[in-house]
This record gives structure tokens, sequence and C-alpha cells, in this order.
């Protein structure tokens, strides 16, 4: 299981690579939306609001009580359960990243590379691994008696 998150991680950190590849190779239109209109005040705002209200979420995602809940009750479907919220926490995470990245190359406001540059700093943080795996599903302490 944590293999395929890594996979899933990797994928979409890929993907985010590819991305700025294509937009640094001239394949996306740099720059092609101009500057001063109140669409690119708009799409500024919602690259901001998504960063803000997805980077926090996605980093305290899987401790909010209904996920934390639905992982811990879960006990024959336990590790099923707890990818697909650690992947919906991906999600969550690289939305604001692509969304970013994109806009940054349609329009060159410095503001989405600075945003996106945050998702990947809330994404370090969310590398899985078996330990958080364990401290995610509070399994911490039965995997401490396992030790002793």
């Amino acid at each position: 299981m944590i293999k395929r998150l890594k996979l899933s991680y990797a994928i979409l950190a890929s993907l985010g690579v590819v991305l700025i590849l294509l937009g640094e190779n001239g394949i996306l239109p740099a720059g092609a939306y101009g500057t001063g209109s109140s669409g690119e005040y708009f799409m500024k705002v919602t690259g901001i609001l998504l960063m803000v209200a997805g980077v926090p979420l996605g980093l305290k995602f899987l401790a909010l009580p209904f996920v934390r809940r639905e992982i811990e009750q879960a006990t024959e479907y336990g590790d099923a359960r707890y990818e697909v919220w650690c992947m919906v926490r991906l999600v969550m995470l690289y939305v604001p990243l692509f969304f970013n990245l994109l806009l940054y190359y349609i329009t060159m406001d410095t503001t989405h590379v600075f945003c996106a540059v945050i998702s990947v700093i809330g994404l370090v943080f969310c590398w899985p691994s078996e330990q958080k795996m364990f401290h995610e599903r509070g399994m911490e302490d039965a995997q401490q008696k396992e030790e002793k």
C-alpha cells in the first residue's frame, strides 16, 4: 500500500514537472492572457484561494474528525480506506499546484509561482511512509508494543 501511495505521489510530481517543461519550452502559451484585465484578477484570486484553502486543509486532512473516525473504525478494509483518503489528500495538494503552474504560464504573473512553491512545500510533508501510516491510523501504540 505504501508503495502504491509513493508511486501515485511520484506520478503526480512528474506531471508537475511535465507541465513546467511544457511551459519552459514554449508549448504552453506563455503570457497569452493580457495584463490588467478583470479576468486576470479573477484568475489570480482563484489561484490564491485554492492554495490558501487546499494546502492547510490537505496537510490536516487525515486529522479531521470524520476522516480519522473513518480510518480508525475500518477494520477489514482499513488499508484501502486509508489509501483512498491519502489519495484525496494528494489531490487536494496537487490541484492548487497544477492550477497555479498553468496560470503562471498563461499570465506570467509571479504570484502563481509563489503559490505553487507553497503547494510544493506542503507536499514535502505528505510523503507516505509506514511510520506516518501507523501514526495517522492510530496504530502507533500497537506497533510500539510489538517492537518491545
